[in-house]
């Protein structure tokens, strides 16, 4: 017979699936649409259970917010991703890559972006430390290249918000019109005008 869960392993795949309910809900309804009656729906579980585990709505987007960041930085990891400039090259594929307008994690997180700078500015502080979070990696990707010779920037804090501008960027015109964009041409370009603002060589085929 199957060995029975923990309670401690019900619980956190409870959390986890309204989580990913709340991912969808926010993608495909809207902030104004992720109610925590409509996460237990989706779930399949309780709305006292959200209430629960979460407290509060904004608490709980609080944690979609980490979460999505956490899969993005463990796709990274996955993938073994290199240091210095190959794994700035690496994010950008991660983030801009096939399948990036059909899945749910982006276009709720732009949402809850969205949401943070006019609706709930509870949300603000969770939105601004996971971008500092992926600023201080960029940061860190920076300071490898220079330490390899790779990279001539001197300023790492500004050029990492520059790039991490780039990604946002060009993400969110991804999300709003797919179809106008060659995936492989819009990722190469991103990582040469990245490359540029830190004084490093255009990619090459090699590199990828």
């Amino acid at each position: 017979m199957p060995a029975r869960r923990t309670q401690q392993q019900r619980s956190s795949e409870s959390r986890r699936k309204l989580i990913d309910a709340a991912i969808e809900l926010l993608a495909v309804r809207g902030y104004a649409g992720t109610s925590f009656a409509a996460m237990g729906e989706k779930a399949g579980l309780s709305r006292g259970l959200v209430t629960h585990y979460f407290g509060t709505k904004e608490q709980c987007i609080a944690e979609v917010v980490a979460h999505i960041r956490d899969q993005v930085l463990d796709r990274l990891a996955e993938a073994r991703a290199p240091r210095g400039i190959a794994a700035i090259d690496l994010l950008f594929e991660a983030y801009l890559g096939e399948g990036t307008s059909g899945e749910h994690q982006p276009r709720a997180m732009y949402t809850v972006f969205i949401e943070a700078l006019t609706s709930s500015p509870g949300l603000l502080p969770a939105v601004a430390e996971n971008n500092r979070q992926i600023r201080v990696l960029i940061e860190r990707w920076l300071a490898q290249a220079v330490a390899d010779g790779d990279a001539t920037t001197a300023d790492p804090a500004s050029d990492a918000t520059m790039i991490e501008g780039i990604l946002r960027g060009v993400l969110l015109q991804v999300l709003v019109d797919a179809d106008s964009f060659d995936r492989d041409a819009i990722i190469r370009s991103s990582q040469r005008a990245a490359r540029a603002i830190v004084g490093a060589a255009a990619p090459t085929p090699r590199d990828h």
